[in-house]
């Protein structure tokens, strides 16, 4: 019966679809997928997208860069923080994230996250 409950469960987490956000309290995790080809490719459309998301909705914030995060600080609406991400993963396929964390509305934060990974999926 433990095999059986056990085999079910992982059949339900393989079924989920893997591109869903997730969210958690103050939370919306996005995975953005496969980035062709180096880390700078997606590092560089990291930045073009977090400038993007700024100048569309008013300025305000600041960023940053490290070697594989983009960050997004005090975002329009509600001071939202984002972090896109760009480890690489599985022998060398660069993978990009998406965490936006607000501690406002809820609403805010996920029209943002929303926001965000429609100017990424537009722009690949």
């Amino acid at each position: 019966m433990k095999t059986i409950l056990k085999t079910a469960s992982i059949a339900m987490m393989l079924a989920a679809p893997a591109a869903a956000p997730a969210f958690a309290e103050g939370w919306s995790v996005y995975d953005l997928e496969d980035v062709p080809g180096e880390r700078e490719n997606c590092m560089k459309h990291a930045r073009n997208t977090i400038a993007s998301y700024m100048f569309d909705h008013g300025g305000g914030g600041e960023t940053a860069v490290a070697s594989w995060t983009t960050y997004g600080y005090d975002l329009r609406p509600g001071d939202q923080d984002a972090v896109i991400m760009c480890p690489v993963v599985n022998g060398g396929v660069v993978d990009a994230y998406l965490v936006v964390h607000g501690s406002t509305d809820e609403d805010e934060r996920i029209f943002a996250a929303d926001e965000i990974e429609k100017i990424w999926n537009s722009t690949k």
